[in-house]
């Protein structure tokens, strides 16, 4: 018999703009949103707060509710003896950065849900993920027991844990980086890499080990312009693209592969992801002019216009499940598609892998569920007529939710991903989007959350991706607004978010962040110190200004230390020490029309690491610049190539 309830009258998330948090209004959980009033209850009645910590496309998120949260029992138990917060991850990233951290060194991983508990004074002490319901409940009961029988210990030790986590944050060893660590970083994703299907992994010939994207990883493969590093990155997003984690009827990637073999998502679909999508396929296609990587830049970007773009903002993502059911929008019968498509089901059904039985496996039992996923035999544009039928049939279906938060740093990333593109594809619509997007955050007050009337201060991911957006604007244009803009923004951050005492960029600064994090590990997405470390070196190849290299130094040198132990740890951040040892800096002296005009044609070759920026006059030079010593102007294209390419 099941125990599971909803509250017929909402709890205090009913408030809340973030849909994450509104999905669990009506748990019987007397939950909490991050306040200082929920700390100050705990502190009163003495009772550990337990911390829950999702995001609202996170599949075992919505699996840990149903089965714990709107659950009698476990409710009643979290009420009478915890305090119970719930929070947004990507309404506060600098929140989840603190207790990830301390999860990840308790238990060598992370990920979401996650579940902390914390003492009133938001210490954490015990900290995991998803709990199945019967682990959960024998964990809350410990947990109560151990508080009862002695919290001051339990209060003493992990206030211990928080200096020792402030010290090593204040303390990272400081250590010079050279060209050496190129290739160490180079050769480490060589020694991860999957030959067989692409991609990367510790364990990359595991069929059950799952794998991410990572596409930072990617484009340091594709900018270190040699050719068998190169291959790797074509033959993962061939890969990719063939695979599962593509959704080939809608466009668009899911977030990760359960599998090695890129066949079955998990499968919520993240702006971000399909934001660094555009640029790894953009400058894939730029390497190769390869049709299948243009193709797949242009269906990402139909993707987002049709389901996470509204009145030229960017949503964040959509939703992993369909009525209770992971991926069900996406998966097919071997009978409806032999209905859909008759005479021409037979090729398709052969070339897509679809089975009677299904492709699709149960997650648990590994079993076929009679349920099918589309995977290609290889990358193809071909049965777009089929996929369309397809697509018609789908649409009739209920979709996922949408979570409409607009956040300041994923709009960015994607006006930097379409700035990129347009560059590479001459594609205008390209560039209006991220012009109009542009447009309209100037038009407010900076904001992490641009929409749901609250003011959530903009933080380092929001200022690192605007500033990119802005120089790719500007690199695309050579309007010295832009420049302008990213310059300005740049000097703001510095002001906010730099460490003066040891270097590098906090996440944030607020005064209810336990521990101000400073994050160098790229994760999902590029970390907020790599972005800024390839803004500076941008910034200062452009205005020679010597403070944004001597910044670029000092933070460069917080990862000498961390990339000596782990080379991979920070592709993206590896991608400016790229440019920065090897790059070129160009000076389109022309009229701008014709610099406008001149920067579409440099980018139909590959010169991968290369900053241009313009100066108005007369002339028709092109004046390339590296190590300090620029070369002989060249007075056309052809002869600008000639020296650099």
């Amino acid at each position: 018999m099941e125990n599971k309830t909803t509250l017929s009258k909402p709890n205090r998330l009913i408030n809340e703009k973030s849909p994450y948090l509104k999905m669990h209004a009506y748990n019987p959980v007397d939950w909490y949103p991050w306040s200082e009033e929920a700390f100050e209850r705990a502190i009163k009645e003495n009772k550990p707060v337990f911390l829950s910590i999702g995001y609202s496309s996170c599949h075992w998120c919505h699996v840990m509710e149903k089965e714990s949260f709107e659950d009698k029992e476990i409710a009643s138990f979290l009420n009478n003896y915890f305090i119970s917060i719930k929070v947004d991850k990507e309404e506060r990233p600098d929140i989840d950065s603190v207790y990830m951290e301390y999860c990840i060194l308790l238990n060598n991983s992370g990920g979401w849900p996650l579940s902390v508990f914390l003492t009133p004074t938001k210490e954490p002490f015990f900290a995991g993920t998803y709990f199945p319901k019967s682990h959960f409940l024998k964990l809350l009961t410990q947990i109560k027991e151990l508080w009862d029988k002695d919290s001051k210990n339990i209060i003493e030790k992990s206030k211990r844990v928080v200096e020792q986590l402030k010290y090593f944050m204040s303390s990272l060893e400081k250590r010079d980086i050279n060209e050496t660590f190129i290739d160490k970083a180079l050769f480490g994703l060589a020694n991860r890499y999957d030959e067989e299907f692409g991609g990367f992994s510790e364990s990359h010939k595991s069929a059950t080990i799952p794998k991410f994207p990572s596409l930072q990883n990617v484009l340091l493969l594709l900018k270190s312009h040699r050719q068998p590093f190169q291959d790797m990155a074509i033959s993962t997003l061939l890969n990719m693209r063939r695979g599962g984690i593509w959704d080939h009827v809608g466009g668009g990637f899911h977030r990760y592969s359960t599998d090695r073999y890129w066949l079955l998502p998990h499968f919520e679909k993240m702006l971000y992801d399909q934001a660094m999508s555009i640029l790894a396929y953009s400058e894939a296609y730029r390497l190769t002019k390869n049709e299948i990587f243009k193709d797949t830049v242009y269906k990402i970007v139909d993707f987002v216009k049709e389901n996470l773009y509204k009145d030229g903002y960017f949503y964040t993502s959509m939703d992993a499940d369909t009525e209770g059911e992971e991926g069900g929008y996406y998966l097919w019968t071997y009978d409806e598609i032999k209905d859909i498509l008759k005479e021409k089901a037979e090729e398709f059904i052969s070339f897509f892998n679809i089975k009677k039985e299904g492709n699709f496996l149960d997650e648990a039992k590994k079993i076929p569920t009679g349920k099918n996923i589309l995977y290609a035999k290889e990358p193809t544009t071909k049965f777009e007529d089929e996929l369309k039928l397809l697509k018609a049939f789908r649409d009739k279906r209920p979709k996922p939710l949408i979570d409409d938060k607009i956040l300041l740093d994923q709009n960015a990333m994607m006006d930097f991903a379409l700035a990129e593109a347009y560059l590479v594809f001459e594609e205008n619509e390209f560039l209006n989007m991220a012009i109009q997007n542009l447009n309209l955050i100037s038009k407010t007050p900076l904001a992490h959350v641009i929409n749901h009337n609250q003011h959530i201060e903009p933080m380092l991911d929001d200022y690192a991706f605007l500033i990119k957006a802005y120089l790719s604007l500007y690199k695309a244009t050579f309007l010295k607004e832009y420049l302008e803009k990213a310059e300005h923004f740049m000097d703001e951050t510095i002001k906010k978010l730099w460490d003066k005492t040891s270097g590098g960029f906090y996440i944030n600064v607020s005064a209810d962040v336990l521990i101000p994090q400073k994050p160098l590990y790229d994760g999902a997405i590029p970390s907020g110190n790599s972005v800024m470390a390839q803004n500076l070196i941008e910034l200062f190849f452009i205005t020679k200004e010597d403070i944004y290299e001597n910044l670029y130094n000092i933070l460069s040198s917080l990862y000498g230390s961390m990339l000596s132990q782990n080379p991979t740890a920070a592709s993206f951040f590896m991608t400016s020490f790229l440019l920065y040892k090897n790059g070129y800096q160009l000076l389109l002296s022309m009229p701008l029309s014709k610099a406008q005009k001149e920067i579409i044609n440099l980018y139909k070759y590959y010169i991968p690491n290369i900053v241009q920026y313009h100066e108005e006059s007369p002339d028709y030079k092109f004046i390339a610049c590296k190590d300090y010593t620029c070369l002989n102007p060249a007075n056309s294209l052809d002869d600008l190539i000639k020296l650099i390419a």
